[in-house]
């Protein structure tokens, strides 16, 4: 994780006051796939394993934003995750 951690701290660091959204991990998501060198850097990270790769970066924002887990959901506009987890 540690190859990647710059990236996802970015991304949260972007948001005022560290104030995030119940939906941050679809947010940082919708944010690797929006900037071309994060997705790069995304898609050497998890070398072709998303199913290990991503519950990792969920799990990491979680804990970086100490946020508590919430319900399910879909991510509709996602190229990368098809659910995450609200986070309260």
């Amino acid at each position: 994780m540690e190859e990647f951690e710059d990236v996802l701290i970015a991304i949260l660091n972007s948001y005022p006051r560290r104030r995030w959204p119940g939906d941050i991990i679809y947010q940082v998501f919708l944010a690797i796939e929006r900037n071309p060198v994060y997705l790069k850097r995304y898609h050497e990270f998890c070398d072709g394993d998303v199913y290990a790769t991503n519950p990792q970066i969920g799990k990491f924002i979680k804990e970086h934003t100490g946020m508590k887990s919430g319900k399910v959901v879909a991510a509709p506009d996602s190229g990368l995750i098809k659910t995450y987890t609200w986070l309260e």
